[in-house]
């Protein structure tokens, strides 16, 4: 570019002025400074310093962790000294059990840890996976009963005259959905009988609402019967051995198999029948066996409701490409509700033998060969025609 002598206008030439020239730079340059990067963000707290005044308050640490400063710190423990939980150069293990609770507890998205968290997305990510794993291997050793045999009776039940005759039950057996967000490939696979993808999980608990089994690996489409059986096949060292002459409490949509007690056919069962206001009271032996059997059986619904109550993402677990994290995220929840009920027990660590490296050996044989015996069916509907008769005839 060429200037005129003067350089104090335009002329013909459509030649600037110095001045606006040198206006025009500063403008330019300006607008690049400002477009090159945006301003760095300074948080008032570092996640880590967020975590710790977040846990000095109870409430708030209840609200955003689901967990209380006594549990996360016991948990960072027990996840630290027996299941690899380790730390990096920048972030501590402790922020990443709260990186994990905190997504776990408010199916918060990634970006919003990136917030939280003052991370990279990529960041909060690995360590909340880092986490998740870890949470599996505990789940692969407290989602299994106490006492592996049975050999013990639940007291409550012993001590509750309507609920007598069932003093043999050892837990309940249920399955629930959990909404997923499927890939486009599988997302048919996992449309359930309500047109909404979801894993169907099979649930087993005890009478104290621990869960001693869980099977997260199926899509919504796949009927609860068929989960029951492949459990029982799949898993013969995991699938709960329930000793000869005790059993399981199921409902109507499983079969009636030696170690399972379901309700009676064709009969008045579910509490919306029998139970809520206005319904007529259970007429004869049949309903009055029922109605006992639901409300026992109650206990492993009530258990679904706490555990999608504290843990939200179970209220819709986000896409995932590796199709198997929505399986590992539902184990690390009902692992955590595991947690929650052991660890009441001050001395969980050193007396519950889930924990302290010494498991109670197992006495009984697989469950399989005695779910698929021949007089199986026969077996459990002269079981139930006794139960029924006692809960009838003397505890009515």
């Amino acid at each position: 570019m060429s200037y005129g002598a003067g350089g104090s206008s335009w002329n013909g030439g459509g030649h600037t002025s110095s001045k606006e020239e040198d206006a025009i730079i500063e403008y330019v340059a300006a607008t690049l400074d400002f477009n090159e990067r945006a301003p760095r963000r300074i948080p008032v707290q570092t996640g880590i310093s967020w975590m710790m005044d977040t846990m000095a308050n109870r409430s708030q640490c209840r609200a955003m962790f689901r967990l209380t400063a006594e549990e996360i710190h016991n948990l960072h423990d027990l996840l630290v000294t027996s299941f690899g939980l380790v730390g990096t150069a920048g972030v501590c293990s402790m922020e990443k059990l709260g990186i994990f609770l905190y997504t776990m507890g408010g199916n918060r998205p990634i970006r919003d840890g990136n917030n939280r968290w003052v991370r990279s997305n990529s960041t909060v990510s690995v360590h909340f996976h880092h986490v998740l794993q870890a949470m599996n291997d505990l789940a692969g050793k407290i989602l299994k009963p106490v006492d592996p045999n049975f050999l013990d009776y639940n007291p409550q039940i012993l001590q509750e005259n309507p609920f007598k005759p069932f003093y043999q039950s050892v837990g309940a057996v249920d399955g629930t959905h959990i909404p997923v967000l499927p890939n486009a490939a599988s997302a048919m696979q996992h449309r359930n009988r309500h047109h909404i993808t979801t894993r169907n999980v099979l649930v087993i608990c005890d009478h104290d609402g621990r869960i001693i089994f869980c099977d997260a690996g199926w899509p919504g489409s796949v009927h609860d019967q068929r989960i029951l059986n492949e459990a029982v096949q799949a898993y013969p060292y995991d699938f709960p051995r329930v000793p000869l002459g005790r059993y399981l409490l199921v409902d109507s949509g499983f079969p009636t198999r030696m170690g399972f007690l379901a309700p009676y056919p064709h009969v008045r069962y579910h509490r919306d029948q029998l139970a809520v206001e206005g319904a007529p009271p259970p007429v004869g032996r049949e309903e009055t066996f029922n109605h006992r059997h639901s409300t026992l059986r109650g206990i492993v619904e009530r258990q679904f409701v706490i555990a999608k109550k504290m843990w939200k993402i179970l209220k819709e677990i986000p896409y995932y490409r590796d199709e198997d994290i929505p399986a590992r995220i539902i184990h690390a929840a009902f692992a955590l509700h595991n947690f929650r009920l052991d660890s009441k027990d001050p001395t969980y660590r050193f007396t519950n033998a889930l924990y302290n490296g010494n498991p109670v050996p197992l006495l009984n044989d697989s469950f399989d060969h005695m779910y698929y015996a021949t007089n199986s069916e026969a077996a459990m509907s002269m079981l139930r025609d006794c139960i029924a008769d006692d809960a009838y005839n003397n505890y009515h």
